[in-house]
């Protein structure tokens, strides 16, 4: 799944917000929510590196 520059852009606007929900559904979520969680945080850090 991975995600283009707008949809990363767009995520990562409220990057603190964002990434502190992802955390949660990578925390809490079915495996399969988890797994995509930790994929967009990834492409996030990935693109603001």
């Amino acid at each position: 799944m991975p995600l283009d520059e707008e949809a990363i852009v767009a995520i990562g606007s409220s990057i603190t917000t964002s990434v502190a929900l992802l955390a949660n559904v990578a925390k809490h979520g079915d495996l399969q929510r988890r797994l995509q969680a930790v994929v967009v945080i990834m492409e996030i850090v990935t693109f603001t590196k």
